[in-house]
């Protein structure tokens, strides 16, 4: 779980910084470079230039439509592919500048630098204030100065005397930093160049697929004057925007439980209480199960992220559930999750929660909120006796009591509690986490109820839900980020972040 932002909070910052400062954009081509400049000079406050020179100001506009949302106007853009003249024409210019001035020597240093940078970064020059704040993107600056110096695809080596790139750099950087303006570069290679000592700042923006999926990561190598809190960040490029997610947030700051109410009814499906969820995963079919899998890394409670909603919903349109915990869950979590989503009198109704740890010595913890009534006690259920079934027939009764298509029950089992309550094995020759997951799938097979399992990725009985189930996610952790994706059915990754107005959360897509 992350929080959504356009950029990361450490590039915001040294944008903030006072001027001059400049920025080094590296990766391999298609990693995102082009769409994160347009979101730097999107959160830039000042003056604002595009020197592009790789696509035309029409073909820019095809690629990243909402630059036509009102930000053009406020937006320069200086297309560079109009004017390819290189260094020699440059050195002409200013032979025929000192053939035309009566006294040569009063040609300043300031006006001969000037006039050899590149024909697109002179006029994005003579359109800055030179008082006020200003960004410039040169996009890419491989592709400009390499054209520019004669280090192009079948260009000859420029005359002596004529500038090298390194040079050029040089010069441009210098007659930057004397303006309060923001530099950005954009190469087009991954591995260090001189300019990385030379600037104040670099960016490295990688793609890769792991799990058949694609994944794009940044990572912010340097950045002077700036407190650099989160070295990586993963970002998609999802409707040509540039969006990177910061780092789960404690478990205290999420909110769950919510749920977003049902559009339309789809008959034989339960809505999941999530848009996201439902946009990209699908409903919830019944008679099928939803297998959630969560490898080692991943937190107890993100999945209940995901299956709270469901649950809310459930509760909400007054069909009933139960619900198997995790260790150490009791009903005043559930409801704390709840409170405020649900009434609590429907709440005390319709969910029941199997016990699945016995009482400590003491007995059971008093409960102050009276929610012991919607425990399905230990001894009830058959205990830890080796012919136990993982639900008598009083929470089937329970479950499937009134329910229909029109309005279905859900059953809610985390592994990790079903292995709890069943600690005592069959004889060691009999299979028994085969026997429990066939009693499961009967449960709910031709009945109007689905059922969600939780489970991790080391768990055997993870393993053997994985044939049944209709929906399969997996849940990983990296970078403290945690990624979603489905192999039934099969999507991209998502990264899961924070609510937005009244969803419950948000599946940000990986592209």
């Amino acid at each position: 779980m992350g929080t959504k932002l356009r950029i990361p909070d450490e590039l915001q910052r040294f944008l903030d910084l006072p001027g001059p400062q400049s920025l080094l954009i590296r990766g391999p081509p298609g990693t995102g470079k082009s769409t994160l400049s347009l979101a730097l000079l999107e959160a830039f406050s000042g003056q604002r230039t595009l020197v592009t020179n790789r696509v035309g100001r029409v073909d820019l506009l095809r690629s990243f439509p909402w630059l036509g949302e009102g930000g053009t106007a406020s937006i320069e853009i200086v297309d560079g592919t109009k004017d390819r003249r290189s260094v020699e024409e440059s050195s002409k210019a200013l032979n025929n500048l000192h053939r035309l001035v009566h006294a040569p020597q009063e040609i300043s240093r300031d006006l001969q630098e000037f006039l050899w940078l590149p024909p697109a970064l002179q006029d994005a020059w003579s359109r800055l204030d030179g008082t006020e704040r200003s960004l410039v993107v040169v996009d890419s600056w491989d592709a400009l100065v390499e054209e520019y110096v004669g280090l192009g695809p079948g260009a000859s080596p420029p005359p002596a005397g004529m500038p090298t790139r390194a040079d050029i750099e040089r010069l441009l950087l210098r007659r930057m930093s004397s303006i309060p303006n923001h530099l950005v570069l954009v190469l087009e290679r991954p591995h260090e160049t001189q300019l990385d000592y030379l600037v104040n700042g670099t960016v490295v923006t990688d793609r890769s697929i792991r799990s058949e999926r694609v994944e794009r990561w940044l990572t912010l190598p340097k950045l002077r004057g700036t407190r650099i809190a989160n070295v990586t960040y993963p970002f998609t490029l999802e409707g040509g925007r540039f969006q990177c997610i910061d780092p789960i947030q404690p478990y205290g700051d999420i909110s769950v439980g919510r749920f977003t109410p049902e559009p339309d009814r789809m008959r034989g499906y339960l809505w999941p209480g999530s848009e996201s969820f439902a946009e990209n995963f699908g409903r919830l079919a019944l008679g099928r199960i939803t297998l959630i899998e969560r490898d080692e890394g991943v937190l107890q409670h993100i999945p209940r992220i995901l299956v709270s909603p469901m649950i809310a919903h459930t509760l909400h349109q007054g069909s009933r559930v139960v619900l198997v915990p995790e260790l150490g869950g009791s009903p005043k979590d559930v409801w704390t999750e709840m409170r405020g989503a649900l009434d609590r009198n429907r709440f005390l109704e319709n969910l029941r929660i199997v016990e699945v740890e016995t009482p400590g010595p003491y007995g059971a913890t008093p409960d102050p909120e009276d929610l012991s009534k919607i425990l399905l006690p230990l001894e009830a259920t058959g205990g830890s006796r080796p012919d136990a079934q993982p639900f008598d027939t009083s929470a089937l009764r329970f479950l499937l009591e009134g329910a229909t298509v029109d309005r279905p029950a859900l059953l809610v089992v985390h592994l990790g509690g079903l292995e709890a309550r069943f600690s005592s094995r069959p004889s060691a020759h009999e299979p028994w986490q085969e026997r429990y997951v066939a009693l499961l799938r009967r449960i709910t097979l031709d009945r109007p109820v689905h059922m969600v399992v939780i489970g991790s990725s080391n768990s055997p009985l993870t393993r053997f839900v994985q044939d049944a189930c209709r929906i399969h996610l997996h849940l990983e952790t990296r970078q403290g980020r945690v990624f979603a994706h489905a192999s039934t059915p099969w999507t991209p990754s998502f990264v899961l972040t924070e609510p937005s107005e009244n969803r419950p959360y948000d599946l940000l897509r990986v592209v």
